[in-house]
């Protein structure tokens, strides 16, 4: 643009542009006057209502009308500073979105997240995806989680793309909930555990029960899943809160396939004993799977 310019078109660009920061730079002075005294204005309210009960304050007509001329005051500061801040600091789609997200709604703003490259790396914009839960109470759930939870495989491939992402957020923001890979293996979502584990998932992150994914993945079948824990590093042999291991728990629900893969493949103890001192193979019959008994048995399962 410049290149193609002649020397006056520069001089009144330069002139132009010289307005604008000024003007700019006029309208941020302005906006951090008004945070001030929004902040002051605030502080006096609060000093008032903590100083002078309800009750007091209902019986002096005096004290009413000062509290209307604070929150008169208090409401025109808020008023002002919201001006001063789109002036000196135009909304942007990032910040929009951001205040959408905030609000809750981060299922509809998840989609919007790769407009731009400023959206996805938007600091504000992540921690709220990060963290605002799409639901109340104890069964909270980050977006991330909610997308592994339902096998949105496009939909967890967006949101990995966002930096400092948090894999790790438990649902419920519980210490001891259930993690996004933990989800995923319990519901079979191949792909969507391999992409968590590439962005360090941890394979051996425990719930309340003390059962990893791998423990998920193993008695429901998900033998693909199993395979691809145990290719990077999940240990085959980590004890619940009651000494089981998922060879245990494979042997109980009846899933052979896992069973043959923890044991020919993966060098899984045969005769581990849980803390009651039982074996898969008294596991398996207590539970009626003469097929992996059977198998158990000839490969030197003992009870």
């Amino acid at each position: 643009m410049l290149s193609s310019m002649t020397d006056a078109e520069k001089e009144i660009y330069a002139v132009e542009l010289e307005m604008k920061l000024e003007k700019r730079i006029a309208a941020i002075a302005y906006f951090n006057e008004c945070v001030l005294i929004e902040i002051a204005a605030t502080l006096a309210l609060n000093q008032f209502q903590e100083k002078y009960t309800r009750a007091m304050i209902n019986r002096s007509t005096l004290l009413q009308e000062e509290e209307d001329r604070l929150i008169a005051a208090k409401t025109k500061a808020w008023n002002d500073r919201f001006a001063a801040e789109s002036e000196a600091y135009p909304p942007t789609l990032e910040s929009i979105l951001w205040i959408v997200a905030k609000s809750g709604f981060t299922r509809e703003v998840a989609p919007l997240m790769n407009l731009s490259k400023a959206t996805r790396e938007c600091k504000n914009l992540q921690r709220v995806m990060r963290e605002v839960r799409n639901r109340w109470g104890r069964w909270g759930k980050t977006q991330l989680y909610f997308f592994c939870e339902h096998g949105m495989t496009s939909s967890v491939v967006r949101m990995l793309k966002m930096k400092s992402i948090d894999v790790e957020a438990r649902e419920g923001g519980e210490e001891d909930g259930w993690t996004c890979l933990i989800s995923a293996a319990y519901r079979g979502h191949l792909d969507i555990c391999r992409l968590l584990i590439d962005k360090g998932a941890q394979l051996e992150a425990k719930d309340s029960n003390g059962w990893t994914p791998l423990y998920y993945a193993a008695p429901y079948g998900h033998v693909e899943i199993v395979r691809l824990l145990c290719d990077r590093g999940a240990d085959v042999e980590a004890c619940d809160d009651d000494g089981e291991r998922p060879l245990h728990r494979a042997a109980v629900y009846g899933y052979i396939s896992v069973v043959k893969e923890l044991i020919e493949e993966r060098n899984a103890e045969i005769n581990a004993r849980n803390d009651d001192g039982r074996t898969a193979l008294t596991r398996a019959r207590n539970r009626g799977n003469p097929d992996i008994a059977a198998y158990l048995i000839s490969h030197g399962g003992i009870e």
